[in-house]
């Protein structure tokens, strides 16, 4: 077997894995199954996410002695604002992440951790088939933003 063309090779980068005590700036309801929380905080000043299929950790409060985490795919980041926007589709169940989400407030603390890594898009590709759930819209839209103005984009979602 060959080695894969150059024009879909991706720049791998690393990251510090680092722990970020944030809080809840802002909550806003994009559909009645879908909120966008903006985290932010000083912690925020080093934070890369560089990849389109990028994803952090959030740790969800839970009794002592247990801890529970989901990942996601930031939307976007502020680093004027030290901002981190996240969206996060509500399932209509009790998990933890829908109940964070359905009730967060400005001033809510969330502990974020990530990514570890990241994986840019390939440079040379020109045309991109993307598919997605509503749960994957934020990295789809990461996905269009990284093939740029002159790549032909086919979104089905």
């Amino acid at each position: 077997m060959s080695d894969p063309s150059p024009v879909f090779a991706r720049e791998v980068v690393r990251h510090e894995p680092v722990r970020r005590d944030l809080r809840v700036v802002r909550s806003e309801e994009l559909t009645s199954t879908m909120v966008r929380i903006t985290v932010g905080g000083e912690s925020l000043a080093r934070f890369s996410s560089v990849g389109p299929e990028d994803h952090v950790k959030l740790f969800f409060p839970a009794p002592v002695g247990e801890r529970i985490a989901r990942d996601y795919t930031p939307l976007a980041f502020s680093p004027d604002r030290l901002e981190l926007d996240i969206d996060v589709v509500l399932h209509g169940d009790s998990g933890p992440a829908t109940r964070w989400a359905g009730a967060a407030r400005p001033g809510d603390p969330i502990v974020v951790g990530g990514p570890r890594g990241s994986r840019r898009a390939p440079a040379g590709a020109r045309k991109y088939v993307l598919l997605a759930d509503e749960s994957a819209l934020p990295a789809m839209s990461r996905w269009i933003r990284a093939a740029g103005v002159n790549a032909e984009v086919l979104a089905f979602v």
